[in-house]
């Protein structure tokens, strides 16, 4: 607090404090990203597998 008063440009918090925020916050966003897309990708081959499947044996089995 004396800081400030002395030297109105002094920062209110540390640097590092200040890009710790930002920098966890992108790395939360990229990890749940990448999961969200894991899990479409997931689904997508799941849906294919099931539809190849069905599609054998409902016209190519008989």
């Amino acid at each position: 607090m004396q800081k400030k008063r002395n030297d109105p440009h002094h920062p209110t918090k540390p640097i590092a404090q200040s890009i710790l925020f930002p920098v966890g916050l992108a790395v939360a966003f990229t990890l749940l990203v990448d999961a969200y897309r894991g899990i479409v990708y997931y689904q997508l081959i799941m849906f294919s597998v099931v539809a190849a499947l069905l599609f054998w044996m409902l016209y190519i089995k008989k």
